[in-house]
Parts: C-alpha cells; structure tokens; sequence
C-alpha cells in the first residue's frame, strides 16, 4: 500500500520540476551570421554588426561600423555587435562569451576583442572583454559606460543612439591601450567546461594562476620601490633629507600650468623642501592612461586628440580620418587629415581551438575568460 501511494507522489513531483535545457554550450547560437563572414555591401565591405532581426537602422549600423573599422585600423582594436532576441537559454554574459570566443574576436597575438550583446527581448545588455583589454576596460568601467552611455537611451526608447554611444564610449576607452608587447597568448578552453567554472566564479583565475604570480610579484616589487623612492627624497644641495609637501600645501608652489596638468590628471607634481637650506625640488610624475599628450606648442601635457571618420576603409580602397588637437593650456588648434589603411581581406580560418573556440573566424583569432559587465533596464 505504501508503494500504491508512494509512486503517483514521485510522478507529481516529477512532473512539477521544470526540464533542464542540456544541450551543450557548443552546440547553442550556430546560427547567429558572424558579421565580417556575411556578403560584402555596395563598397565590397563587410561589417562589425550582426542583427539578424534588424532591431538597428541601417544609418546607426553604417555610423557602427565606421567607428569600428577606424578604431581597428589604428589600435588592432576588434569589436563586434551583437542583437539577438534569442539566447538559446543562455545568459547574457554566457552568450557574448560564446561569441567571443567562437568568432576569435580580438587579434590573435593580443586578445584585444570586445562583444557587445544587446538582447531586445530580455531587456538586457552585456560587454565581454578581452584578456588584454581588462586593465583599461575594468568590470566597472564597462558597467559604467553601460550606466552612463547605454541605458539613459534604452530607458527613453532611443535604442539606436544608446548601442552607438557605448560602441563609441567603448572605443573610447580601447584606444587607451597603448601597449606594443604582443600580449597574453591566446587562451581557448573547451567552452562548456570553462563557462560553467567561470560563472561559478572559478574560472580564468583558477587556470592562469600559476603564471600570473611571478608577474603579479614582481609589478608588487617595482611599485613598491616607486612608492618608497616616492616617499624619501635627499637635497641635491646640502644632502640633507626633504619633506615632501602635502597636495594642498603644494599647490601654492606650482605654476598655473603644473596646477592646470594636476587638474586634468595628466600630470601629479610632488614638491619637496629642505629645511636646513632652503631647497625647492619640484619632481613632475606622468600619468598613465590619462588621454592627454605634450602639447608641441607649449610642451605641456595638456592636449587632446580627437578623431572623426570622414570615409570608412574598406577592403577595397583606403580611409580619411580627421584628427582635432586642442591643448587646454595655450589653446593651439589644430585640424589634420589622416589616411586609414585599407581593411585586411577576411582571413580562411581562425585559431583552430576545440569546443566551439574562433575555428573557421574571419576575426583574429583572439579569446576572452569572461571579463566585461551587463546590465538590465
């Protein structure tokens, strides 16, 4: 009697928990067009943007694709979009993984490729990040271009201008690697297995770990040596030891234009004394990443460079790019055209990775552990 009431209970429950989708990762968006394997357009070009259902105007896809294939032509920089309604019930994270990792997005030498996933449906967006990108590209940064950049638009129903101003604010901060070494080697685990661990937190780190400290050390080790040389300082005069001013006592020793580079954070000034004869050392400190350069009127580290794509380049004929200089402390101005290098043609293959990596990629063959960030609106 027990068994007569036990079995139609296990058939209730059984029918009460939902099916579990088990397909592999692998096998999941096969059918999403990779955008620089689709059909040339007019000018003989493929593009950067692959919106199967045509969520995007084809005005805001050109304007897409002009900023990335400038920004590729000058930083190695790839970027791909990506709109799907359908995940295959995936995450958004997962999907622009996939993605990533399957296209090779990203040169191959240097990891350098950034997916940006925008699903309509869900209401959701998500920026994978490349191993190289990840210092300039932080989880908070890419989440807060998505804040400040996406999401005020989607919210508003301005869903054109809000994928165009993170492409370009994306873009933006990529061309603030300025890095030349050839990178991270490319990295291509067997997709499944590495987004289940990365999505249970134990991926990327867990594999890289034992290669990561020594560098991870010795950068420890050279900070420190700054940080302390930072801190001690001796007359060149008299030899004796300096005191180093603090930032708000400092500044009454700096010029306008040493106060003006501090401001825009392109520069940070230390001044030192010495009390025993007097000394005044002021000791200037560039700082990385800042996105300004020495002006070649003034020589101060005030001036900005922005770039506008006039006509894109494509596969089959050079670009023209203008570049604006402005220098925020002697106010030069100046406007100069310069050319973009015809697009590579689509290569045949990628990197030939196992388990859904950028095999058969008309991309560089680069990878991505799982950096980036999402948002919802």
């Amino acid at each position: 009697m027990i068994t007569t009431l036990v079995l139609p209970l296990l058939a209730a429950a059984t029918l009460l928990v939902p099916p579990q989708d088990t397909a592999p990762l692998s096998g999941r968006l096969r059918w999403v067009p990779n955008p620089v394997r689709m059909a040339p357009d007019a000018s003989g070009s493929t593009g950067w943007v692959s919106d199967p259902a045509r969520h995007l105007s084809p005005a805001t896809v050109r304007a897409i694709d002009s900023t990335l294939f400038a920004l590729e032509a000058s930083t190695r920089v790839e970027m791909a979009v990506v709109v799907l309604d359908s995940l295959d019930g995936l995450e958004p994270d997962q999907a622009a993984l996939l993605l990533h990792r399957r296209w090779g997005v990203g040169k191959r030498d240097q990891n350098n490729g950034i997916v940006f996933l925008w699903s309509p449906a869900l209401r959701r967006t998500h920026v994978s990040i490349g191993y190289r990108l990840e210092g300039v590209l932080t989880d908070a940064r890419t989440g807060r271009i998505q804040d400040e950049h996406v999401i005020p638009h989607f919210r508003a129903g301005r869903f054109d201008a809000g994928v165009l101003a993170g492409v370009q604010a994306l873009a933006a901060a990529a061309r603030e690697e300025t890095g030349t070494a050839t990178g991270i080697a490319a990295y291509n685990p067997v997709l499944g297995a590495d987004v289940a661990d990365r999505t249970a937190g134990n991926g990327f780190g867990r594999e890289a770990a034992w290669w990561l400290a020594p560098i991870a050390g010795g950068a420890t080790a050279i900070g420190g040596a700054v940080a302390w040389r930072r801190r001690r300082r001796r007359c060149a005069k008299c030899g004796q030891k300096m005191h180093r001013l603090s930032e708000t006592e400092d500044d009454a020793e700096l010029s306008d234009e040493e106060r003006l580079e501090e401001s825009l954070k392109s520069v940070n000034y230390d001044v030192w004394t010495c009390a025993p004869c007097g000394e005044l050392a002021v000791v200037p400190h560039k700082r990385w990443f800042s996105g300004y350069s020495r002006c070649s009127h003034c020589r101060r580290y005030t001036s900005k460079a922005t770039t506008r794509t006039i006509t894109a380049a494509t596969q089959l004929s050079e670009g023209l790019a203008e570049v604006t200089t402005d220098c925020a402390n002697c106010k030069a101005h100046d406007v100069r055209e310069q050319t973009i290098p015809r697009l590579p043609p689509p290569s045949s293959g990628g990197s030939g990775s196992s388990g859904g990596g950028s095999s058969g990629s008309s991309f560089g063959g680069g990878s991505a552990g799982g950096g980036g960030a999402g948002r919802s609106y």
